[in-house]
């Protein structure tokens, strides 16, 4: 859940080239917008709040 998490964090910060990041799910996420990045911002603080990260 952590790559989940990071991965997560740098598309909606716009830094999909960060390393750590997972390239699959970045694709699968397709092209960020307003909507896209309020929802990954929402579950990466869900998750991260749900795991203690």
């Amino acid at each position: 859940m952590t790559v989940v998490c990071r991965t997560l964090r740098a598309y909606y910060e716009g830094s999909e080239s960060n390393r750590r990041a997972d390239a699959q799910i970045i694709a699968l996420l397709g092209n960020p917008t307003a909507a896209k990045k309020w929802l990954a911002a929402s579950l990466d603080m869900t998750i991260r709040l749900q795991l203690s990260l």
